[in-house]
């Protein structure tokens, strides 16, 4: 410590002895270095300040567009609504007439399941019955309200509790909506005689600010300065929060200051001791106010990251900073150079001191290594349940192993989940999936703790394992298995609606009986994985217990002869057959529920890739190929989509053994015609070389061999022949002295007269007159 402050009196002592120059010139260099970056400053705040007030404007354009649509169908539906003449004649009536109620809540129905995507319920009221009829029923009045002011068209927030939907009870506490109100008179003192109610929930509005920027709430109020919709939860007025204090937002915002302002407009207002830039739209279509806020304080961070490279570049002139960037560098090493030291029990004490707050800063990077040291822990535990699935671990390592310490011990049990209609989810929600297995693991993992220790893991793209040890192990071994499976089903069909109803998509789960033994596990996740065989039969989203698919589990034996259909058109290539053996094949595959349905598949795929490979030799690419898609059977929940999987899979292969043979072929033709040159090359003196002799000597018939010359080589046999002697006997008159008699002899012709008539036409000139020609030719090149 003495060394410490002996260092830091010697820097103190060093900067007491500055010369006044060097002072000068450090004070120069600060102030151009500060002037420069507060008018870069001011410069880029000016343009980041208009650019979000830009993009704040053209989001509420479209948030108003959006409102707009929205409005004109709520207020079409309403006057279409108090059209139908006995919804007309209802609300004038005094008299109660149940059968008559029954079908306007029919009619309301109606019109509620064919705008299922706007309204959450519709209905009308009767003021001389007093009776509230709507599309769930009738209910008291109190659930929507009355309607405010003297216009036709009103609106007013409601916000409803959970009780107001029985039949699909909410998790939240109440439910925010926005009631719509037509009357059926417009006169002022009869305007509350009838009139339609339509309910809106607050969600349907958040389609209209996907857009808005970042950080920025959203907010559209009536010419009162009501909330109507907001995307701030603490700032919205309904009737159960009328009396909140919205005057610091919206005290300047009323239709008398916006009368006659039609563009987007701004201004600077202070919210809850904040400053926010504000900005507004009025619509001229529903007299209806957007505004967009947005905090002051994330424009400036905002302009002062813009600023960064100015900041960087002004320093980099000032020599002062490089002194500064090298003590900046020195403390931010600091906390790394004493992690080992703060690494004792000191360091704990130390940390929970306020006083030693920077202690506890750099503790902040053991905490991360540790967070790291976690990660890689759960990977660990992963791997280890997979082991113990797949059977590829021991009694001893699950006794050695920390991670599966609390299911050790027996009884177990396995539930398996998957996916429904995953192909199509895999295609257009590939960025989902993750999620939502997320979701799957959190939710049925919630469900089942009351009464088990729960442990998952990922067994595939479509597939999640838990395996489940219950809590009280006794009375698990004296229960029933159908009450343990009734118990069981009931979890899972909990979270089976839980994920439909809130995330948008549906799984199917099956669950093994007890398991006492820890080596049976394997065997025990491979019977469920196989159960889910029962949804080509079922359909999706089931609930499939041991006992239930063994129900209706029937003896459906290999396709053989389908098969064999199958393999027949592949090797014929006939597309028609193929697909007509396909559909029997998964006719006959899934007329019943059998466990090897999958191995059933699996086994098909085999077969044509084994078949086609044994024809034309295929490369690693195919049997990639026909290793993913035998990996993507578990995928498949329904007959089409399975079809089309093996169609596409099959056609595929047969157009490869196609292409394949057909270059095959083309190869051996080459290599045929190349042999028939040689052939004739050397057998030329044969006076009896014919096409009849040369398909003889290859062993094929002479039309055939006619037909594979003249498409290999572009010319017929016997020409080609005669040209190839012709040009043979020109060779011979040139480099050799031999008389034309015993040329004709070589090139297989006996008749000198005919070979001189024959050669004259060939090259223009006898034979004689051809070799005085080329021998004169020669010397004079010479």
């Amino acid at each position: 410590m003495s060394n410490r402050k002996t260092g830091y009196k010697t820097s103190n002592r060093n900067s007491n002895v500055y010369s006044a120059f060097r002072q000068k010139i450090s004070f120069v260099l600060l102030f151009v270095f500060f002037t420069a970056n507060i008018m870069a400053a001011i410069i880029i705040w000016q343009q980041t300040y208009n650019a979000k007030k830009e993009l704040m404007q053209q989001s509420l354009k479209q948030a108003q567009m959006q409102t707009d649509i929205i409005y004109s169908r709520i207020n079409n539906l309403g006057l279409s609504i108090l059209r139908q003449q006995d919804i007309a004649s209802w609300l004038y009536t005094k008299e109660i007439d149940a059968s008559n109620e029954t079908s306007i809540i029919r009619v309301l129905e109606t019109y509620n399941a064919a705008n299922d995507d706007l309204a959450s319920s519709i209905g009308v009221y009767n003021s001389y019955l007093e009776k509230y009829l709507t599309s769930r029923g009738i209910m008291p009045l109190t659930t929507a309200g009355s309607p405010v002011g003297n216009e036709q068209f009103s609106i007013r927030p409601r916000e409803l509790s959970s009780e107001y939907y029985a039949q699909t009870p909410s998790i939240y506490n109440s439910i925010r909506f926005l009631s719509f109100y037509t009357r059926i008179d417009t006169n002022p003192q009869r305007t509350n005689q009838g009139f339609t109610v339509i309910n809106i929930e607050d969600d349907i509005w958040q389609s209209s600010v996907n857009n808005q920027v970042a950080n920025s709430q959203y907010y559209l109020i009536n010419s009162e300065g009501i909330v109507l919709s907001s995307s701030d939860d603490q700032r919205y007025i309904t009737d159960l929060s009328y009396d909140q204090d919205f005057s610091p937002l919206f005290e300047a915002i009323t239709k008398e200051r916006l009368s006659g302002i039609k563009q987007p407009e701004s201004l600077s207002v202070e919210i809850s001791g904040h400053r926010n830039l504000l900005v507004w739209l009025l619509s001229e279509n529903t007299g209806m106010i957007s505004i967009a806020t947005l905090p002051l304080n994330i424009i400036i961070q905002e302009s002062a990251i813009a600023a960064i490279p100015w900041f960087i570049a002004f320093a980099i002139l000032a020599s002062i900073l490089f002194i500064l960037n090298l003590r900046i560098i020195r403390i931010y090493s600091e906390p790394l150079r004493k992690m080992v030291k703060y690494l004792s029990p000191e360091l704990l004490s130390a940390v929970s001191t306020p006083s030693n707050s920077n202690i506890a800063l750099e503790f902040s990077l053991i905490q991360s290594a540790l967070l790291e040291g976690e990660k890689q822990g759960q990977i660990a535990a992963e791997k280890h349940l997979l082991d113990l699935l797949y059977g590829r671990t021991t009694v001893d390592d699950i006794e050695m192993n920390h991670v599966t310490a609390e299911i050790r011990q027996a009884p177990w049990i396995l539930i398996v989940c998957r996916f429904d209609n995953y192909i199509h989810m895999k295609n257009n929600l590939e960025n989902d999936i993750k999620s939502h297995r997320f979701m799957i693991i959190n939710v049925t993992q919630e469900l089942v703790s009351t009464n088990f220790i729960c442990r998952s893991v990922l067994t595939s793209e479509n597939e999640i394992a838990f395996i489940l040890s219950p809590r009280e192990q006794e009375s698990l071994f004296n229960t029933q298995q159908l009450d343990i499976d009734d118990n069981i089903r009931d979890l899972l069909h909990r979270a089976q609606i839980s994920l439909r109803q809130y995330f948008g998509f549906s799984i199917s789960y099956t669950w093994s009986s007890l398991i006492t033994s820890f080596d049976s596990i394997p065997e025990h996740f491979t019977y469920c994985r196989r159960n889910f065989a029962c949804r080509f039969q079922l359909g999706q989203s089931q609930l499939i217990s041991k006992g239930y698919a063994s129900s209706f589990q029937k003896k459906v034996r290999y396709p053989a002869i389908a098969e064999r259909h199958i393999l027949e058109a592949v090797n014929l290539k006939q597309t028609e057959n193929l697909n007509r053996g396909l559909q029997d094949f998964i006719s006959m595959v899934c007329d019943g529920f059998t466990p090897r349905t999958e191995d059933y598949i699996v086994q098909l795929l085999a077969s044509v890739f084994k078949a086609v490979d044994h024809t034309v030799e295929l490369k690693d690419s195919e049997y990639e190929m026909y290793v993913d898609t035998t990996r993507s059977v578990s995928y498949y929940d329904n007959r089409q989509d399975l079809l089309e999987m093996l169609s596409v899979f099959c056609t595929k292969l047969m157009n490869l053994s196609s292409e394949k043979a057909k270059d095959m072929l083309l190869q051996k033709h080459e290599q045929l015609i190349a042999d028939l040159r040689i052939y004739l090359s050397e057998n030329l003196s044969d006076q009896s070389l014919s096409l009849e002799s040369t398909a003889d000597y290859f062993q094929m018939s002479s039309g055939y061999l006619g037909r594979l010359f003249k498409n290999g080589t572009g010319d017929n046999f016997s020409h080609y022949l005669i040209n190839l002697r012709l040009n043979e006997a020109a060779k011979l008159l040139v480099e050799t002295p031999l008389p034309a008699k015993e040329i004709c002899e070589r090139i297989g012709m006996n008749n000198v007269t005919y070979f001189s008539t024959l050669f004259k036409k060939h090259m223009g000139l006898s034979p004689i007159k051809y070799r005085e020609k080329i021998t004169n030719e020669n010397h004079a090149s010479t």
